[in-house]
């Protein structure tokens, strides 16, 4: 794998599942990749937490970043639910539920828990994919 891969995840949603995606994509290439994500989120969600600590992932913080001060962005990846079909390669799109919908906490608790594994899927496909290059 390249160690020179640099992901920025752009993500305006405060439900905490860049930070969770972010984890994941650390972990799975075993830290190889930085990270970086953009968006107004400056703390984790306290669920996405503990869903990352039931794997025994700590959330570590991430500097915001501008898209225009990081050159050496390798990979981008939207995580907006306005994300555009058209995009260049090095620009994923990914739309994951909000799992803050149901009202109560356990139902909230379990939805966390099925996106994150939504999520652990698409950050083992990523990090393989990047392995390829």
């Amino acid at each position: 794998m390249n160690s020179h891969i640099h992901i920025l995840i752009i993500s305006e949603s405060t439900y905490g599942l860049a930070e969770i995606m972010s984890g994941y994509l650390r972990f799975y290439s075993e830290n190889k990749i930085k990270v970086t994500i953009s968006g107004k989120n400056k703390v984790i969600h306290p669920l996405a937490e503990q869903v990352l600590s039931e794997d025994g992932i700590e959330f570590e913080p991430n500097n915001l970043a501008k898209i225009a001060t990081n050159p050496d962005v390798t990979i981008f990846i939207n995580m907006n639910t306005t994300a555009g079909k058209e995009a260049p390669t090095a620009f994923k799109n990914f739309n994951f539920r909000n799992p803050l919908q149901p009202s109560d906490y356990d139902e909230i608790l379990t939805d966390f828990r099925t996106v994150r594994e939504e999520i652990k899927k698409a950050c083992i496909q990523l990090v393989g994919e990047l392995q390829l290059v």
